[in-house]
């Protein structure tokens, strides 16, 4: 079986399942943004991304101000 997404940046596989998690398992989702992050610590698409779910979450501002500031970068 061919994986769905062989193209994709390395952990954007991991971004994406814990976009769809979110809503439904804030905890699970947590765990994939960080398993994206250790794929791809300075892609800026999965700094914000976890850094906008750090926001919505309405945890760690420190944490996902720094992540925006990286991604900027």
């Amino acid at each position: 079986m061919r994986p769905r997404h062989p193209d994709l940046p390395p952990g954007w596989r991991s971004a994406i399942a814990a976009e769809a998690l979110a809503p439904i398992d804030a905890g699970a989702a947590r765990l994939r943004w960080l398993d994206a992050l250790s794929l791809s610590p300075e892609d800026p698409e999965i700094l914000s991304g976890y850094a906008t779910f750090l926001t919505d979450q309405g945890r760690e501002p420190g944490d996902a101000e720094h992540l925006y500031r990286l991604a900027v970068r």
